[in-house]
């Protein structure tokens, strides 16, 4: 069951990656959120937003492929 779980997770955040690469619209994102554990990515059209979109997109995409090798190996 903890497999199915955290490769629910790895995927998840996989696709999340993949797709703040393909939109368009995000060319810079800002983190927000209230206490540790909630965060909300915010995108935005200009560089107006604290971090570049492909930085957060490829890290993204490296940590749901971590998660699902870590995973797997358990």
């Amino acid at each position: 069951m903890r497999k199915i779980f955290g490769l629910a997770a790895a995927v998840a955040v996989a696709i999340q990656g993949i797709g703040l690469l393909r939109a368009d619209e995000c060319e810079s994102v800002s983190f927000r959120g209230q206490g540790k554990a909630v965060a909300i990515l915010q995108c935005f059209a200009d560089d107006s937003g604290a971090i570049a979109s492909r930085p957060i997109a490829i890290g993204l995409i490296v940590l749901g492929v971590v998660l699902a090798v870590l995973t797997l190996k358990r």
